[in-house]
């Protein structure tokens, strides 16, 4: 199975290099391999919404509409 869910095979059957953000630790390496190459360059950012309660939990309530 393609761990990207096929979002880079999706990427380069347009012309484009598709890269993957599995985890925060590849941030940095794949934004500069992005940068680095030539053409466009589509990046999939995988997200773990698991936590996402607790940020629901930080925001102030007048900042909600």
């Amino acid at each position: 199975m393609d761990p990207t869910g096929g979002r880079s095979g999706y990427a380069e059957a347009f012309g484009a290099t598709g890269l993957v953000i599995n985890k925060p630790d590849d941030i940095a390496t794949v934004m500069r391999k992005a940068f680095d190459t030539p053409g466009p360059v589509i990046v999939s950012v995988n997200v773990d919404y698991r936590d996402n309660h607790k940020l629901f939990e930080s925001v102030h309530e007048g900042a909600i509409h």
